[in-house]
């Protein structure tokens, strides 16, 4: 038997009751399909749900290995001397297309109330290692944040020197 003629009665035969049973129940069956996709693409539209603050897209822990005069430090540190050689290194693996994504690092030095904030990019193409000198930060601490983002509130340094401002 062809699927044709479960939905048709054949030609030149008259319709029986044998016939119209097979086509109602078959086109019955369809609808009945039909309605039960709708209604489960329907739910499903419902039922899922999705938290994406911020309307982010997150694609790994950004990273970096932070190093004064060779030796590893962590976050916050205190600084001492007149002249700091920050090395920053991006700490991310290349993932599966031997790409590394652009990374942004949020400097914050704070002493005695005072706050200086300053934005270091590790540029995927070019550097991985980024050095920045600090100079007349004695006695600061040194603490820093990592996003894939450019952050809002502060410039990215386009030198690898850092004076303190006179009034800072």
């Amino acid at each position: 038997m062809r699927l044709k003629d479960l939905f048709t009665v054949p030609e030149g035969q008259k319709v029986t009751e044998k016939h119209l049973r097979r086509v109602l129940i078959c086109s019955i069956c369809s609808i009945l399909l039909c309605m039960t996709c709708l209604i489960s693409e329907t739910w499903a539209w419902y039922t899922v749900t999705l938290d994406n603050p911020g309307n982010e897209i997150w694609i790994g822990t950004a990273e970096v290995k932070t190093q004064i005069g060779g030796q590893d430090v962590s976050s916050p540190y205190t600084l001492t001397g007149e002249s700091v050689a920050l090395a920053i290194t991006h700490g991310n693996q290349k993932d599966d297309l031997q790409y590394r994504c652009d990374l942004y690092v949020t400097l914050t030095l704070a002493k005695d109330g005072q706050t200086i904030t300053l934005c270091v990019e590790l540029n995927a193409q070019n550097d991985y290692t980024k050095t920045v000198t600090l100079n007349d930060f004695d006695g600061y601490t040194l603490s820093w944040t990592t996003s894939w983002f450019a952050p809002n509130n502060c410039q990215c340094l386009t030198q690898n020197e850092y004076t303190k401002p006179n009034n800072g």
